[in-house]
């Protein structure tokens, strides 16, 4: 007899569970979401449920990313940066044309080798700490993704002012009609192999979609 209490013991606890997902689904569907809408909800939070269970307090990827993080902080170029994006916070706003666009054009080019370095650095710190690195995750509703330890966009305080410059200068290059210049900001960003931001590649993509339109009306 004893040898068939877990299993009934198992057998209330699946009853349960089964009885409280029905539940759930229940009053999902009043209020109005469809079937495709409550299978994602319900494996979103699997996977939520299945990562708590993995990372306990000490995991060791969480304790690897915020030494990284420290480290990043301090590194010559992060630094560098700091000064650059101030500047460039001030001329983001300003860059419409003549003496202001150049000088938010040239500080533009200033700043993408320091990204490049301070992108570089933190790869080859998740190496050598043995983490994986995302381009980006902020677009999934629940963050990083299987395998993933460190997302690039968590480290872009560094460089999001100079980011925004970019956008903005980009814009006004494909306003005027510049492709020359529009070209040459885009290749310093594809050789130097910067990730950028999901902002920064709309920006870029709306930018390169308006000289197409106006070379095409040529």
């Amino acid at each position: 007899m004893s040898s068939d209490t877990p299993h009934g013991d198992d057998g209330n606890k699946a009853a349960i569970a089964r009885q409280v997902i029905v539940s759930a689904g229940d009053i999902l569907v009043a209020a109005g979401f469809g079937r495709d809408e409550i299978a994602a909800f319900f494996r979103q939070a699997a996977d939520h449920l299945g990562g708590a269970l993995q990372a306990g307090p000490a995991d060791a990827s969480s304790r690897g990313g915020e030494d990284i993080l420290s480290r990043y902080r301090a590194i010559a170029p992060v630094r560098a940066l700091a000064g650059l994006t101030a500047e460039a916070a001030a001329l983001a706003s300003a860059a419409h044309g003549g003496e202001a666009l150049k000088d938010a054009y040239d500080l533009a080019m200033k700043i993408i080798p320091h990204i490049a370095e301070a992108q570089g650095w933190l790869r080859a710190a998740a190496r050598e700490a043995g983490l994986r690195i995302s381009a980006d995750s902020r677009e999934r509703p629940d963050g990083r993704a299987d395998g993933e330890d460190l997302l690039m966009g968590e480290f872009e305080f560094a460089y999001r002012d100079g980011f925004d410059l970019i956008a903005s200068v980009v814009a006004v290059l494909a306003g005027q009609d510049d492709e020359e210049a529009f070209r040459l900001i885009l290749m310093s960003l594809v050789e130097n192999g910067i990730t950028v931001s999901g902002e920064l590649k709309s920006a870029i993509e709306t930018a390169a979609g308006k000289l197409a339109e106006k070379g095409g009306g040529k």
